[in-house]
């Protein structure tokens, strides 16, 4: 026992040494601090990042998958838009629904405003879950709304003023109305005495508002000031009955604004307040005449604070400023970062093709009838045309077999799955949205969209080359094939909802090309100078990368000439050959794709196994061995790096503590020494 009790002694004269010691609380200071940063590291590496066209600063609720249950079972109602950050049309919206949530922000005890972007990966599913299938989508959820309630309302994208009134509309036809909430419907037949007996018993303060049936202002002011719903009441009035003829009113004083005071006396508000700001509007001047008489009567409305209200005007007008220096901003660029692309990137299309077909197609809800003829057509010129691999191609061949021999249609997600299956002769890569020429310099820039108008052209031009080995007579070309194929594929399955719009209008006349070999690929290149003259200076354009009319001098001078006006245009016969030349087969660059090959071919083979083991009870003998695949050997050798080093970096925080714990045990017992006695028993 003795013994023992020396032992333990001359353990904690070691410990104590070694927790005295200078040089080791700095080293542990310095290894903590180590930890610290690399936590912040990892997170930085191992977390995606948030793509959302709104942040933290607008007034409304940035939604997704994992915070939408708050809209479900909720007291208020929610309007929410749901849109793509690629889709150019949303970025252009943004500034409208912004003004929207501004001008709404008052009426969050009754609706709440809030977005989802379905392009991010996390959001996929709950966009499917709701239907959506095309962008913006604006859609009206009642309160206790439950996941699979039929009650939600869609209502038409437009500008703020009319998305506000359909807003109105719709709350005020609500079957699922709050008892709270107050009455949005015009009073008739009333006296004066009745407006006070209507009203609650805690009512201070009874407002009317005179206007006629199709005026909205008083409706706006009643949600602007719901969440005083028990202590102030407003009124609307639009029918020129008993009151109006008591008053001495006709339609020339509409719409106009009164207090009701319970002597039945009323007092003017609208004219006895002038705001600084001339162009104020009425509905902001009848808000602004009201606030200025409850703050000079303090005890009317208890708890009243305007604070925000005036932070709404003051965003709105920033709003409007903003959008004027947006666009004079857009207009004064000039910089052609173009000039220096020489090649197009397989990576890009086949990034494009991947979000295509396993994303947008999948998002329709049945695809039958003309959506099915659409897609069989399209799958089939990408068949046909497509310059792509070995592998993606015999990929599309399989996946166009498997839609033939359903007739009769499917559903997005039975889609999903044919457009999922991969082997390891047959694949297109999951990219999770990987550019290279396609890369914005926002994640709202350019990807998709770029990526569809590299695939049409080389469809264009792969369709030339095809005929051209062919040698098939100029009278029996077909070359409205593959522009009538992209035009039903934007009809039906293209998400930008504008875009889709005007790119109809734009080949209106698609089936009188000409059967001129390269009528085609100048078709479709003429459209897209006008979409790219059409969107320049719009804020959905990429300011590190502008709109021009493609090819621009640095990449192709001999494309242009100048007419006898000095007016720059395109030499036909010298853009012919350019494009020809550009969007071809041997001017597409590969390189950025093996990595996300090996990938995809380790997961593949790995679940395949897993599904084996599963079926043969575990027996793992089983198993095919993994040396009659050589091919796949190589995969698996060469990807086990970057899986290693993905779990590495998930995991690195515990084996650095573990690692640096056992390395300062170790320098404390090398040189933290004690004087060793050796001990009988």
């Amino acid at each position: 026992m003795s013994y023992l009790n020396r032992r333990v002694s001359n353990n904690r004269i070691k410990l104590k040494c070694f927790l005295s010691t200078n040089y080791s609380q700095i080293f542990l200071r310095f290894i903590f601090g180590c930890i610290l940063l690399i936590g912040i590291i990892q997170s930085a590496a191992i977390q995606p990042q948030k793509i959302s066209l709104y942040n933290e600063n607008d007034k409304l609720y940035i939604l997704s998958n994992k915070n939408f249950s708050i809209v479900y079972e909720s007291p208020t109602a929610w309007l929410i838009e749901f849109y793509a950050s690629w889709c150019g049309h949303c970025i252009h919206y943004t500034q409208t629904y912004r003004e929207i949530a501004i001008d709404t922000y008052g009426w969050s005890s009754i609706v709440r405003i809030g977005a989802v972007n379905c392009y991010s990966p996390e959001n996929e599913q709950l966009c499917t879950d709701h239907k959506i299938n095309a962008y913006p989508t604006l859609r009206l959820f009642p309160p206790d709304t439950t996941f699979k309630s039929d009650k939600t309302v869609d209502i038409p994208v437009s500008d703020a003023k009319d998305v506000e009134r359909s807003l109105i509309n719709k709350l005020e036809t609500l079957e699922d109305r709050q008892k709270y909430w107050p009455s949005l419907t015009s009073v008739s037949r009333i006296e004066l005495s009745e407006f006070y007996t209507r009203a609650s018993a805690n009512t201070k303060l009874v407002v009317l508002v005179f206007e006629q049936k199709d005026d909205y202002i008083g409706r706006q002011l009643i949600l602007d000031f719901s969440r005083y719903y028990d202590q102030l009441v407003i009124y609307r009035t639009t029918n020129m009955g008993k009151l109006w003829k008591k008053l001495h009113l006709s339609m020339q004083d509409a719409p106009s604004l009164y207090v009701v005071y319970r002597n039945l006396t009323i007092e003017r508000l609208d004219d006895t307040v002038f705001p600084l700001d001339k162009d104020v509007g009425k509905r902001n001047l009848f808000n602004y005449a009201l606030r200025t008489y409850i703050r000079k009567h303090p005890t009317l409305i208890q708890n009243y604070n305007d604070d925000d209200l005036e932070e709404i005007i003051l965003r709105k007008k920033a709003l409007k400023n903003k959008n004027e220096v947006v666009t004079a901003t857009k207009q004064q660029k000039s910089i052609n970062n173009e000039s220096d692309i020489k090649k197009v990137y397989m990576l890009d299309m086949e990034s494009g093709l991947d979000f295509m077909l396993r994303r947008e197609i999948c998002k329709i809800n049945e695809i039958n009838n003309d959506a099915y003829n659409a897609l069989v057509k399209w799958l089939t010129v990408l068949v046909k045309y497509f310059p792509g691999r070995e592998p993606v191609m015999t990929y599309l061949t399989r996946l166009l077999d498997e839609v033939k021999s359903q007739p009769n249609g499917f559903t997005g997600n039975e889609f999903r799955r044919m457009a999922n299956r991969k082997t390891e002769d047959a694949y297109l890569p999951t990219y999770f949205q990987q550019w290279r020429h396609c890369a914005g310099s926002a994640n709202q820039y350019r990807g998709y969209p770029c990526a569809v108008w590299l695939i049409f052209h080389s469809l264009t031009v792969g369709q030339v080359r095809f005929e051209e080995k062919k040698s098939v007579p100029s009278d029996k070309l077909d070359m409205i094939e593959v522009p009538l194929a992209i035009k039903n594929f934007i009809k039906y399955f293209f998400g930008c909802r504008e875009c889709s719009d005007h790119f109809m209008k734009e080949t209106v006349n698609v089936e009188d090309i000409q059967p001129n070999k390269y009528e085609a690929v100048l078709y479709l290149w003429n459209i897209h100078n006008r979409v790219n003259e059409r969107l320049h200076g719009e804020i959905s354009e990429d300011p590190l990368h502008p709109k021009l009319q493609f090819p621009p001098i640095p990449l192709c001078k001999q494309c242009h000439k100048l007419d006898k006006d000095d007016v720059t245009s395109f030499n036909k016969d010298r853009t012919i050959e350019f494009l020809l030349e550009f969007y071809s087969k041997d001017n597409i660059d590969s390189s950025n794709l093996t990595d996300f090959q090996q990938q995809s071919i380790r997961k593949l083979r790995s679940r395949q196994k897993w599904k084996q083991i599963n079926e043969n009870d575990g027996n793992i003998n089983n198993i095919p061995d993994e040396n009659s695949d050589n091919e796949l050997s190589k995969y698996i050798k060469k990807s086990s790096l970057f899986g290693t080093t993905t779990m590495l970096l998930k995991h690195f925080k515990i084996y650095f503590i573990v690692t640096c714990f056992v390395f300062v045990i170790f320098l404390r017992y090398r040189f933290c020494k004690v004087k060793k006695k050796r001990y009988t028993l």
